[in-house]
């Protein structure tokens, strides 16, 4: 007879499933918050900026001990400027709009960072669970 006992190894695909399950359940249970916040401290961060540029803040940071303005703002408008162009200005020592620097980094952290390491982080745990749920099928 080929009959298969009720003690079988479950397959891979039932181990995947209850690994992503018992990921998302710890998930679920808080281990979100953190990210979260990450999350919103950028977006805040970026309204700030924008906020503002919009407003008309002439706000200048001296960076780099530059002591007095060269005509920079003079030639270049702050609009036409790209978020990219003014962080990277701002890193060469110019004076910069804070707006623009404070709207590129509350990007970079909204989008850059947050959702890649949530989904590494749910990775990780769907992963160790996995490896988690194959210990109590060993061979000996």
């Amino acid at each position: 007879m080929n009959v298969k006992s009720i003690y079988a190894t479950p397959s891979n695909l039932d181990r995947v499933i209850a690994a992503f399950d018992s990921a998302v359940s710890e998930f679920c249970c808080g281990v979100w918050i953190p990210f979260a916040v990450c999350w919103l401290a950028g977006i805040v961060v970026w309204f700030i900026g924008i906020a503002q540029e919009t407003q008309g803040w002439a706000e200048l940071f001296q960076i780099g001990g530059q002591a007095a303005l060269d005509g920079y703002f003079a030639t270049v408008h702050a609009e036409r400027l790209t978020m990219l162009t003014m962080m990277s200005d701002a890193l060469a020592g110019h004076s910069v709009v804070i707006g623009g620097v404070l709207r590129g980094w509350g990007i970079f952290i909204a989008v850059g960072i947050v959702p890649p390491a949530f989904i590494l982080s749910l990775a990780g745990a769907t992963i160790s669970a996995y490896l988690k749920s194959g210990d109590g099928y060993r061979r000996r």
